[in-house]
């Protein structure tokens, strides 16, 4: 029973609904399909691995294990390992504002492409390296910012602070846990 606020379209029966937050909400249908619906859940822009993520959280809360935090300290010790970048490089479309705009985030794009055979309309994978610049995939030489990573993971985690404390999410970039980082790896 809900608020006279809510207002739901008629588009079928579900046996379970889960409100992430406003307009991010997860459906399961009565067949055991899952519907994503919202930006924060649905991430078509995140890494393949932030992804997997969302739907293995997504997973245990449904089927009521409860295990968040070793979910999120497997995908804390593949950030910390990684030997192929692709699962966790975004994908990104070289366009003609890419390849003309003086914005910072194009130009880290430009220059990650520069000497490539990519044109506009393509679509490229890139990462961070160390000194946070922006990287093609394919050039992945096992050096890249973990930190960055990290933080994403821990901003992803945080998609669902309404109905997980966020508390159980430690953020391993903050150089306050380092020590636990270290504990975990």
């Amino acid at each position: 029973n809900f608020s006279e606020k809510i207002r739901f379209e008629d588009d079928g029966y579900y046996s379970c609904l889960v409100v992430v937050k406003a307009k991010n909400y997860i459906l399961l249908t009565e067949d055991g399909q899952i519907k994503y619906k919202g930006s924060a859940i649905k991430s078509t822009n995140k890494e393949p691995a932030l992804k997997q993520f969302i739907k293995d959280i997504v997973d245990s809360i449904l089927n009521g294990k409860m295990n968040y935090i070793e979910i999120y300290n497997q995908y804390v010790k593949e950030i910390l390992n990684i030997k192929d970048i692709k699962r966790w490089a975004n994908k990104k479309t070289i366009t003609d504002k890419v390849l003309q705009s003086e914005r910072t985030n194009e130009v880290k794009v430009r220059d990650a492409i520069a000497g490539s055979e990519y044109v506009e309309g393509d679509k490229a994978f890139f990462y961070y390296d160390e000194e946070s610049n922006l990287k093609l995939a394919e050039q992945f030489d096992g050096k890249y910012n973990k930190d960055k990573l990290l933080d994403k993971l821990y901003k992803t985690a945080l998609t669902f602070e309404t109905i997980i404390p966020k508390e159980i999410f430690i953020n391993f970039k903050l150089k306050k846990n380092k020590k636990l980082l270290d504990e975990l790896s």
